[in-house]
Formats: C-alpha cells, sequence, structure tokens
C-alpha cells in the first residue's frame, strides 16, 4: 500500500514565443533530518538565492517519518509557485525535502516536466522523488515523447531490478551520459549524486550543530551559506553520497583519475557572486578555498586590462552593466587607473529578478533595457565610455544599452569589454541556446569585427580563454574546464554521450 500523500499541484499557463530566451541550467536543494522537523522555510530561502538559475517552474516534494508525502509544482518563479505555501508549511515536521527552480533544456515546457518528480519503483511500490540540474544525453525519439531528460531517467530509474536503492542509483548512473547534479530520495534516505566529467555543481554542509544533525544540498555555496551552514563540501565528479540517520557515507568514490570539463560558463554568468567558483578540485573541502565568484570577474577585469588596455586618451570613465559586469569592470580600471563611475544602475536590486538578456519577447528589448536600467544622463553626456559585461551571447542588449547611450543619452564612444570568450555554439549539457544562429558570434562566423559594427562599439575586445582560466585558478593553462560553447573548442561529449 502507497503511503498516504497530499499532493496538491497547479498549472500556471507558459507564455510561448517566437523567439524563447537563453535558458540555463537549473537549481536544486534538498535537505536531510535526523528526526522530523520543519524544513519548509530553509528550503525555500535556499531556493530563492538559486531563483537565476530557472524561471520555467518551481516545485517541492516532501516525506515524513511515517511516509505521508507532499507535494507541489508548477509554471513560473519560485514566488509565484511557492511563496504561498511558506505560512502553510512552516511548521510541518518533514524527514527530508527537495525543491527544485527549472530551466528547460529538454522536453516541452509542461505541467510534467516540472520538477522534482515523484515516482513509484515498479516491483517495490516503493516512493522516491528526482531533482535534477543539467541534462542528460539523449538518444533518437527520446525528444519525440515531449518528456524531458530527467523525466526518462526517472523511469529508468523506477524499473531497476536491484533490491536496495544503493544498487538500483548505482546501476542506473553506472553507464549515464551528460550532465547531472542529481538528488534522489527515497522514504529514508537522501542521495546526491554527480557525473563523472563534473559538469554542473553540488556542495553540502550541514545545519545544525547539535545532533540530531540537519544537512542540506544545493547547487551553489550561497544558499548554505546565507543559512549558517558549516562543514561545506563539494560532492566531487563520480560521486555518489547518501544522508541517513546514521550520518553521511559515500556508496560510490570520486573519479579522480577520468579528465574533469567543468562548465566555465558557471563562473562568468550564471553563479552567485558570492558563491564560491566552480574549479577542478580533489578533495570535497577544496572548495572552501576557492575564491568568490566576484572574485573571479574582478580578477577577469584586470587580466582583460592588460590583454586590451584603454587610455585616458581613448576613454573617460569605466561603467560595469549590472549586475555581474561590475566587479569585472572595477577590476578593469583599476589596473588602467581609470576613472570608474556607475553611471549604469539597475532598478530592481533583487536577486530572483530575471536577468535581462534572458527576456522571451527580443523585439521589446530596448524598452526592456529601458525599464531595467536607470542611465546618469548628465554623466555620460559627451563622454567617451568603456562598458565592461559578463558575456555577449545575442547581442541584443549591448547594441540596445549602446543605442541608447550615444543617440538618448549623448555619449561620444563606447568601447566594450568582455569577461568571456566569443560564445558561438549550442550547448547540449545544461545549456540550452535553442538556435545558435541567434548568437550573434555564430551568425557572422566568428568575425568579431562585423560584430563591433552590429553593437555599434568603437572597440570590441572579449577575454581570451587562457585569461578567463587564470581569473578562476591564476593558472592560464588550467586542464578540467568545459568550453564547448565558446570559439574554437568543442564539448567533451556529443549529444548523445560520446568522447569527442
Amino acid at each position: 500500500m502507497l503511503p498516504a500523500v497530499e499532493l496538491i499541484m497547479t498549472f500556471l499557463p507558459s507564455h510561448h514565443t517566437d523567439k524563447v530566451p537563453l535558458q540555463d541550467h537549473c537549481g536544486i536543494v534538498g535537505i536531510f533530518s535526523a528526526v522530523d522537523a520543519p524544513l519548509f522555510s530553509t528550503a525555500y530561502q535556499a531556493l530563492l538565492t538559486l531563483q537565476t538559475r530557472g524561471y520555467d517552474g518551481a516545485g517541492f516534494w516532501a516525506i515524513d517519518s511515517a511516509g505521508k508525502e507532499y507535494q507541489f509544482k508548477g509554471q513560473g518563479k519560485i514566488r509565484e509557485v511557492l511563496g504561498g505555501l511558506v505560512d502553510t508549511y512552516k511548521k510541518t515536521p518533514f524527514r527530508m525535502i527537495l525543491m527544485q527552480t527549472r530551466y528547460g533544456t529538454s522536453g516541452e515546457q509542461s505541467f510534467e516536466n516540472v520538477q522534482p518528480l515523484r515516482m513509484v519503483h515498479q516491483k517495490s511500490q516503493e516512493v522516491f522523488s528526482v531533482a535534477h540540474n543539467g541534462q542528460f544525453s539523449t538518444h533518437p525519439g527520446d525528444e519525440a515523447s515531449g518528456l524531458s531528460d530527467t523525466v526518462l531517467f526517472a523511469h529508468k530509474l523506477g524499473v531497476k531490478p536491484q533490491t536496495s536503492w544503493d544498487a538500483r542509483i548505482s546501476s542506473a548512473l553506472l553507464r549515464q551520459k551528460g550532465a547531472f547534479s542529481l538528488l534522489i530520495a527515497t522514504a529514508q534516505t537522501l542521495y546526491a549524486c554527480r557525473d563523472t566529467l563534473g559538469i554542473r555543481p553540488l556542495v553540502y554542509g550541514r545545519l545544525s550543530q547539535a545532533k540530531p544533525y540537519q544537512w542540506i544540498v544545493a547547487s551553489e555555496t550561497s544558499s548554505i551559506a546565507i543559512l549558517g551552514a558549516n562543514h561545506i563540501k563539494e560532492v566531487l565528479p563520480g560521486e555518489i553520497i547518501k544522508f541517513t540517520e546514521s550520518g553521511v557515507r559515500k556508496i560510490k568514490k570520486p573519479s579522480l583519475t577520468t579528465p574533469k570539463a567543468l562548465c566555465i560558463f558557471e563562473n562568468v554568468y550564471l553563479m552567485d557572486e558570492i558563491s564560491r567558483a566552480h574549479l577542478p578540485t580533489k578533495h570535497p573541502k577544496d572548495l572552501r578555498n576557492s575564491p568568490n565568484v566576484n572574485q573571479v570577474h574582478f580578477r577577469s577585469g584586470q587580466i582583460l586590462a592588460r590583454e586590451a588596455p584603454l587610455t585616458r586618451k581613448e576613454v573617460d570613465m569605466v561603467i560595469g552593466v549590472p549586475g555581474t559586469g561590475i566587479s569585472g569592470g572595477q577590476g578593469f580600471a583599476n589596473i588602467l587607473k581609470l576613472s570608474y563611475v556607475q553611471a549604469i544602475s539597475d532598478k530592481e536590486t533583487s536577486i530572483t529578478e530575471q536577468r535581462t538578456f534572458m527576456t522571451a519577447d527580443i523585439d521589446q528589448i530596448t524598452q526592456k533595457v529601458l525599464a531595467h536600467f536607470d542611465i546618469a544622463k548628465d554623466i555620460v553626456r559627451g563622454k567617451r565610455l568603456c562598458l565592461v559585461d559578463d558575456s555577449l551571447v545575442r547581442g541584443n542588449i549591448t547594441t540596445s544599452l549602446i543605442r541608447l547611450l550615444k543617440k538618448q543619452y549623448g555619449a561620444k564612444a563606447i568601447h566594450v569589454r568582455i569577461l568571456c570568450p566569443p560564445i558561438d555554439k549550442p550547448c547540449h549539457l545544461g545549456i540550452n541556446t535553442r538556435n545558435p544562429a541567434e548568437l550573434i558570434v555564430h551568425n557572422y562566423g566568428g568575425d568579431l569585427e562585423k560584430v563591433r559594427k552590429h553593437i555599434g562599439a568603437a572597440s570590441l575586445v572579449y577575454i581570451s580563454p587562457e585569461g578567463l582560466k587564470e581569473a578562476i585558478t591564476n593558472n592560464p593553462q588550467a586542464k578540467g574546464f568545459c568550453l564547448g560553447c565558446m570559439l574554437g573548442h568543442v564539448p567533451p561529449l556529443t549529444k548523445d554521450g560520446k568522447r569527442q
């Protein structure tokens, strides 16, 4: 007999347009408590820090020690879907809880694909739940079903013949290809799993100092740190860890000899600036010594100043484009002893607001820029500016911003410096850029001079791949990163999981 279950589900209509936004990653949170405890508010606060990792949907699944389940999921942002449940569940005791905010890189934008997924094992009739960040490799015919890669994996796990969950999960992941940072919850155990290449991040820490312990697993350290978690560690590539009443145990050791391919774009655009950077490590505690993403951006700006300097004769001031371009702009100005002025500010300071270049309605991008930014007209009028931004993907925001600064606000000339190498290829490892023709560098065949003319800049320079790696690791020749979306590089795996 299945346990009692309180399943409250919502379906929020999706807003489809011909030009969909750049989509990347997902954010996942899981908490295990040795004894039942109110976990909803804690998980919700952790998930809110991951809002920029997904806007397609959000949800939660929880279970108590008696086997009673709770679930709610829907399409929309975290506050839209889960915010109204905080008062309802703030005192409800759970054994464990999973939450996810989703960007759909596989499958339709439908309710069935919103996570966490609740499943039942075919033979044992045991309930389990899955939350996933990344993208599993797909095969011909998979996409025709409309089901996401995560749903397909969950079905695969649900028919595994082994008698224990340790064995079922190990077997299901043994030959699984693609990118996955994965949380799997059963009635008694929380599992945290990561692919052997380490493409997507996954970290964990202890929430309570005294026993009984509570453990939290999340996509980034920022989600854990804001809750005061300690003993923060990284789930290493290839590792499978489980959390039970008895503590933490590894059921599969990390793949130390397999070449790594960590997504370098995590450090450029996606991760929260207070999160520890995503870089190759050998020990779970090593991430405590990693720079935070804000430091990476500042160093990137400094290195970009070395690679593509400007002088006071060429520019009057440097402006970092809010929000992740700011620290990079400060680093750029710092090295060259140029004036740094925050003449462009973000009207919305909340970390949970959608980033501007992800807007779905690209035809309304100029209005979106005006609505998103405040520009100090008196400061920029007649001035030669250098804009520093984290990335240049489609070029819509940058093109519109330059046009506004010149025509409406009277800027004399605008130089552009980008803290990421040129992006010219879609990604099938957790970032879905949909149509490569929407990528401005791809559209111009890699000709960066044509890109410069298109956006209307006086000069345009991207940081080199070596410069970005140096900013993250202090080693320009560092190995272990995936730069597959960037000019001149290939991903480590094809879409169907074959090595390049």
